[in-house]
């Protein structure tokens, strides 16, 4: 499924989230790494300060703030040696800022996965994932809003099924249907489509997928736009279509190195003028490191938007453009079996040919993490 403008903006532990709840290749590989026992149970909470420099993503005069973020996890998988896989995780944090005109972001989620081998070379899976989001958010790829903050809830269900093959190939075949709610500025609506990967194994440390996603998301009472930005008749719809590439590799055999490259191109087509019409190029970089009781992560993503029709300033004939880049730096030490330490360094920037879609972040946070 194609993210939503609330879950795309957000950390990237949501991403990560979302990615572990909808895989069943991922619990497939954390799954053979459990004990005898059927059930396994990982809790974790987190609490820090942080300093963010635009709370508001502003293109002016910039918001900035202190603040104190809590959190936790909770992830329980069975694995049994015969009958359903079950998976079931909840997620959230809150954010308590000191001096801005936000006074606090909050994000949650919850997903329940049942999955069923069929024989060596079938695998079945239902995924139902909801998720709550009060905070602000660049808003403005599909809308005329530019920064909002708004409360977001979502539910969405996924049934999937992979078929495998000789010399390590398998197809995947993915359904979803997803209700989002938004409050006032923002219209709710219906989204929903089927998703196709192939995968391939060439050796046991690289893993290579191909996909594509179609989405068509219907809202409930937006209205299409002509080429000057007036609204038409009608209901707006969107139909989506994504393709994209990843890349893992795993660098040696105590798992101490892994690179995840990713490469996309979004193509968006509304029912009216073409006014929302775009395409958009994204590729992503990840290394992550783990050795001993340090785990680290760099990390890099570009992103850019090519608009059909949309103008970048009313009256000029040049379409509209935006380029995002985000980057980031994350650390950990464990002190012990339950007690470890973290830093996080993140940067946002968004570029346009119209300054008003413009705005720059950086973000730094460090907390303790308590796991059982």
């Amino acid at each position: 499924m194609i993210e939503t403008e609330v879950w795309a903006a957000k950390r990237k532990w949501v991403a990560t989230i979302i990615a572990l709840a909808g895989s069943v290749s991922a619990i497939d590989s954390f799954a053979a790494e459990t004990v005898t026992s059927p059930w396994s149970r990982f809790i974790t909470l987190r609490s820090g300060p942080g300093y963010k420099d635009n709370v508001t993503l502003a293109s002016q005069n910039p918001d900035e703030s202190a603040y104190w973020a809590n959190g936790g996890d909770l992830f329980l998988l069975r694995t049994p040696k015969q009958g359903p896989q079950l998976s079931f995780f909840v997620s959230g944090e809150d954010v308590r800022y000191f001096s801005s005109a936000v006074e606090s972001e909050q994000l949650g989620m919850a997903s329940a996965e049942i999955s069923q081998r069929i024989g060596e070379e079938w695998k079945a899976s239902l995924t139902g994932i909801g998720a709550y989001s009060h905070g602000v958010f660049d808003a403005s790829s599909t809308t005329t809003n530019r920064v909002v903050q708004v409360k977001a809830v979502s539910g969405t269900a996924r049934p999937q099924i992979i078929r495998y093959f000789e010399h390590d190939l398998r197809l995947e075949l993915r359904a979803g249907i997803t209700r989002q709610y938004f409050d006032d500025p923002l219209d709710d609506y219906w989204e929903g489509g089927p998703r196709l990967l192939v995968g391939w194994q060439p050796r046991p440390n690289t893993d290579l997928t191909l996909s594509y996603d179609y989405n068509h998301r219907a809202y409930d009472t937006r209205s299409p736009l002509d080429p000057a930005g007036f609204s038409m008749p009608g209901g707006l719809r969107f139909e989506q279509h994504e393709v994209e590439l990843q890349y893992t590799h795993t660098f040696d055999e105590a798992k101490k190195w892994r690179l995840i490259s990713r490469a996309l191109y979004e193509r968006n087509v509304d029912n009216g003028s073409g006014y929302f019409d775009y395409h958009r190029y994204r590729a992503s970089e990840a290394l992550r490191f783990r050795s001993g009781a340090w785990k680290a992560e760099a990390s890099v993503t570009l992103s850019h938007y090519d608009y059909d029709l949309q103008p970048a300033v009313v009256g000029n004939a040049e379409t509209r453009r935006l380029t995002f880049y985000g980057g980031g730096l994350e650390g950990a030490f464990e002190l012990n079996d339950n007690w470890s330490v973290y830093a996080e360094w993140e940067h946002e920037r968004n570029v346009s040919n119209d300054p008003f879609y413009e705005y720059s972040l950086n973000q730094v946070a460090v907390g303790v993490e308590l796991n059982f």
